[in-house]
């Protein structure tokens, strides 16, 4: 293997590594996110886009090679080998090596952009978390305001109703005084007969 497709091979694993460490439920969103946010990380997310560019364009121009390189293998080479077993052998070998540079930069082509949505999701899963966070937080305030006003608006009907009570139990004895001076009033018109009754 050639030091162009090692380097390709290692970078391919580093981003399965990559992936797995971002599927990882050992670290939660909240923390990835912290990680993310870090200045050191956007320090090299900023240095290092140009180079990560530069590695795509690499790995687009080795995937093209790698499909170039298989298309040079038709069936019309392999009919005139069958009798050269070596040489049959020889073009296998070959032909094996280009799939194999052809799935190694595609698949590492396919995790780049797989690293980049995961990145993204999982940022996007704290946020939302947090958001969530915050809105339970909001709701049970807002249920302890409304139970704080419910029990106020309590308070306060009984206060009213209370209110109107001792209204009427100060009214009573003026009542009963208006009362009894009606009955009065009413009982010295009647004869002395029924008075008595």
């Amino acid at each position: 293997m050639s030091l162009q497709w090692a380097a390709v091979a290692t970078f391919f694993y580093a981003e399965i590594l990559a992936a797995v460490l971002l599927c990882s439920p050992f670290i939660s969103p909240q923390k990835w996110l912290k990680i993310f946010r870090s200045r050191l990380v956007r320090q090299v997310v900023n240095r290092g886009k140009p180079y990560f560019s530069v590695l795509l364009l690499i790995l687009v121009l080795l995937f093209m090679d790698a499909l170039w390189e298989m298309r040079k293998f038709d069936s019309s080479e392999k009919k005139g080998l069958r009798n050269n077993t070596v040489a049959l052998e020889q073009y296998h070998m070959k032909l094996y090596r280009a799939q194999w540079n052809l799935h190694l930069t595609s698949f590492s082509l396919l995790m780049s952009l797989l690293l980049r949505r995961l990145v993204t999701l999982q940022s996007q899963q704290a946020l939302l978390q947090a958001s969530r966070e915050a809105l339970r937080r909001q709701a049970l305030g807002a249920l302890e305001a409304a139970q704080r006003f419910l029990d106020e608006n309590e308070r306060l009907r009984a206060e009213d109703e209370a209110l109107a009570l001792r209204k009427r139990c100060e009214g009573v004895p003026q009542e009963h005084d208006h009362l009894a001076e009606q009955h009065h009033e009413a009982g010295e018109g009647l004869p002395e007969d029924q008075k008595n009754k």
